[in-house]
């Protein structure tokens, strides 16, 4: 072959058999891997499968993993005997909507700010920016809660009608 033409990339040769040390990590690391995996799995399924059981199966214990019989009844309850075109609306309409794009616009804004302007304290604000974002908000959700009472916003704009007080 002519110099400087391109050549295929070398196959790489098999390292021979793994040591049992090799495979027992191996093992290890799946199974971890599956039971994280089936942990995340196991809500949406109980979701799914709660969605159309009758009561009865529902609250039975031990748990029913299989309804019989499916009830799909559930879903046209949803739609017939609540407002559910209202829960829909309030949902999407006046919270998905302008939260989304709210916080991509505020957190677009900010993030901005943090990588081109250089100011005295930064690095300091960033880092309280930092541990608010990492603050869960169960842990807020109260508190939040009390604020809109208190102002008066229980029940009006807000989808938290029929929240007892």
């Amino acid at each position: 072959m002519a110099t400087g033409a391109i050549q295929p990339p070398q196959e790489k040769t098999s390292q021979g058999p793994r040591s049992m040390a090799g495979w027992g990590i191996e093992i290890i690391k799946y199974t971890a891997l599956t039971v994280l995996a089936a942990s995340f799995i196991l809500p949406l399924y109980w979701m799914l499968i709660s969605a159309v059981k009758d009561d009865p199966q529902i609250y039975s214990i031990p748990p029913i993993w299989i309804p019989n019989p499916v009830f799909l009844a559930n879903f046209w309850n949803a739609w017939t005997k609540l407002p559910f075109d209202h829960y829909l609306f309030n949902t999407v309409v006046r919270y998905a909507i302008p939260a989304t794009f709210g916080t991509v616009i505020s957190s677009a804004v900010v993030a901005y700010g943090f990588a081109r302007i250089r100011f005295k304290g930064r690095d300091l604000w960033f880092g309280i920016c930092l541990a608010t974002m990492m603050v869960p908000f169960q842990v807020t959700m109260v508190p939040l809660f009390i604020i809109f009472k208190n102002l008066g916003w229980r029940g009006t704009f807000l989808p938290l009608e029929g929240i007892p007080e």
